[in-house]
């Protein structure tokens, strides 16, 4: 299976229980090598959406499954239509796939909270601090990863606001820089300043700094879990 979880893994292909259940089981076994490595994403947010989707079917079984009892088979040249397979009409394909819900959440929640324990467990290891006097403005700024080594790698965010269905969420969006070694010259108060004359468009930056003494995988670990901490951090202030 591709280190992804498919989206239509539900639907698409043979249509096997067994099948399905192995094509699921495969992804729980990369989720969970990758958690006992210190790497949570992609997998543990790819889970979450998928528990999300998996449960909104079962909340909203008929009228979902609707929405694929129908498959592309063709094209009809002569008359210039679509030809479709009706698969409702296949009530073991429509069993299957209830079953397959059936097993596949209590499967899916087991291994997110294996992900999120390690997640909380990392979390309250980061110290996480403002870098001199926060302006006024912080929807935009910069965020300092320091790793284990003194590393540290220099990010500038931005805070988004999306109204979706008369509901408000915050998207954080962040562009690595450059990365510096931490010594006496390059203090995080001093890279403020730095930054500060380096982009003059934000002559006033907010700068936070996230400090990590265990050795974590950038991508795949610290950089989610600052930003995280980060957006939780605006968002309190907002």
């Amino acid at each position: 299976m591709e280190k992804q979880f498919q989206k239509d893994w539900l639907t698409e292909g043979l249509m096997d229980f067994e099948y399905k259940k192995y094509l699921l089981l495969a992804y729980l076994q990369y989720a969970r090598k990758n958690f006992s490595q210190i790497m949570l994403y992609p997998p543990l947010a790819e889970l979450i959406q998928q528990y999300h989707e998996l449960s909104v079917l079962k909340e909203r079984q008929e009228q979902s499954l609707n929405s694929f009892k129908k498959e592309l088979r063709g094209f009809d040249f002569e008359k210039f239509r679509l030809i479709y397979h009706d698969v409702s009409k296949d009530e073991n394909s429509i069993s299957i796939v209830k079953d397959l819900i059936e097993y596949a959440l209590p499967e899916i929640k087991l291994a997110i909270e294996e992900g999120k324990d390690i997640y909380d467990f990392l979390e309250k290891q980061l110290r996480f601090q403002p870098i001199g006097l926060s302006p006024i403005y912080r929807d935009e700024g910069y965020l300092l990863l320091q790793d284990s080594g003194q590393e540290i790698n220099i990010y500038r965010y931005s805070l988004s606001k999306i109204i979706c269905d008369e509901q408000h969420y915050r998207s954080l969006y962040t562009e690595f820089l450059t990365n510096k070694k931490r010594s006496f010259i390059n203090t995080p108060e001093q890279l403020k300043l730095w930054l500060a004359k380096e982009f003059t468009d934000l002559p006033q930056p907010a700068v936070f700094e996230i400090h990590s003494e265990l050795d974590l995988p950038l991508n795949e670990t610290y950089l989610p879990l600052a930003k995280r901490l980060l957006l939780k951090e605006l968002s309190t202030a907002a």
